[in-house]
């Protein structure tokens, strides 16, 4: 269950992403809750990957986020290995997006108009000067719109096990909630997101650019 200050993060990340008119992906912001107790003497430092809860090794969606969490961990100094027996961080690796959930929201446009006028001098004829009134334009009010945008949730987890003391040092979760209705492109900016400060933890709201269109 989310925590109160984790859900009040994500009600803010909501409306920024509706103010801004949920542009394209070409940033990933994703809300971050992780904590660590990885050794700082940590050796090997390699890491297996396997299907956390719910998952099916199996599918292609989770092969190919469990070939980007590996690419990841690689960046980070861990090795990813193929064998289990022969990791030290057993790291499970979950995913999920919904079906979306339509929002609808207002906005303001400005209206232009006349607000006032003011005295300008031109040139006139035989050397002199003509008055003339100009009109001066600006916003007279404000015109509200609504718009309706489906929003996507989407979550990863990641959590590491110690194969030899048998303990959990590690688990992360992020949630990103806007317009990407697939996980195939946010995959690396919200892996990256949890995994930002790794070995150590993090939390709260991380940003990452990306060039994969939603």
């Amino acid at each position: 269950m989310l925590s109160r200050i984790f859900a009040a993060r994500l009600t803010l990340g909501l409306a920024l992403a509706l103010s801004l008119g949920l542009a394209a992906c070409t940033s990933v912001t994703t809300e971050v809750d992780a904590l660590s107790a990885i050794p700082a003497d940590l050796t090997p430092t390699n890491a297996h990957v396997v299907p956390g809860p719910g998952m099916d090794a199996g599918s292609l969606g989770w092969q190919q986020g469990a070939e980007v969490l590996a690419g990841v961990l690689l960046g980070k100094g861990v090795t990813p290995v193929a064998a289990r027996s022969g990791a030290r961080l057993v790291t499970r690796f979950g995913y999920r997006i919904d079906d979306g959930q339509t929002v609808t929201s207002q906005y303001m446009v400005p209206e232009r108009g006349i607000i006032g006028y003011q005295v300008v001098n031109r040139p006139g004829p035989n050397g002199g000067q003509i008055a003339e009134r100009v009109p001066v334009w600006g916003t007279i009010g404000y015109d509200y719109r609504t718009r309706i945008d489906t929003i996507y949730t989407a979550e990863v987890t990641i959590s590491m096990t110690d194969s030899r003391s048998g303990k959990q040092v590690f688990e992360g979760r992020g949630v990103y909630r806007g317009g990407c209705s697939s996980f195939a492109p946010l995959a690396a900016p919200m892996i990256g997101a949890v995994l930002s400060k790794f070995p150590a933890g993090r939390q709260g709201p991380v940003t990452i650019k990306t060039e994969n269109g939603c």
